[in-house]
């Protein structure tokens, strides 16, 4: 997954909180107007750690795998 799209990943997540708390931020987020507020830099943190971590579980999952050969 590119930087890019880590960014729109949470300009979306951020977008649709917006539109759930009744907000009219929605589109800020949307348009990238709010790419630089805390709120979007902790979602793609967020998303960050996730794949890091997805990617550390599949290299823990070969590396059993191949013990158990």
């Amino acid at each position: 997954m590119t930087d890019e799209e880590i960014t729109q990943g949470a300009r979306e997540i951020c977008a649709l909180q917006a539109w759930k708390s009744s907000s009219e931020d929605s589109q800020n987020y949307l348009n990238g107007n709010y790419d630089h507020t805390v709120w979007m830099r902790l979602v793609e943190q967020g998303i960050r750690k996730g794949l890091e971590d997805q990617m550390l579980q599949a290299v823990v999952d070969a590396v059993l795998r191949d013990q158990s050969k």
